[in-house]
């Protein structure tokens, strides 16, 4: 059923399951990516900024290739269709999400770039 949403122009899925690996799926392939071990204490806002951190890196933010995340380039470089790349802008998501379950309530927990950084 998944599969068929890619004959209607879907390029991606992302299926997150609270602390579960996230799961990627494309036309041309699949992977996992794991969600650092936290303690939560609300996930209020934890997919919203998931999604924000995704696309922070689809489109070109600069993350630290330190912390095995790397700049983006949409313009010159086909994301979707790489899985090195998907799977760095999943990372960076990732910590997005876990990072704002790490603090009561949405808006005061939704991080920072540097905040997002520095979880590993």
């Amino acid at each position: 059923m998944i599969f068929n949403c890619f004959s209607k122009g879907v390029m991606v899925i992302l299926m997150t399951n609270g602390s579960e690996a996230v799961e990627i799926i494309t036309p041309t392939f699949t992977s996992k990516v794991a969600t650092p071990q936290i303690s939560a204490i609300d996930t209020t806002g934890a997919g919203d900024s998931f999604v924000v951190g995704f696309w922070f890196a689809l489109i070109g933010g600069r993350v630290d290739t330190e912390n095995d995340m790397a700049v983006v380039d949409i313009q010159s470089l086909d994301l979707l269709s790489n899985d090195t790349q998907m799977r760095k802008a999943v990372a960076f998501a990732v910590r997005c999400g876990a990072k704002t379950c790490m603090q009561k309530d949405a808006f005061p927990a939704l991080p920072l770039l540097d905040e997002v950084l520095s979880l590993c």
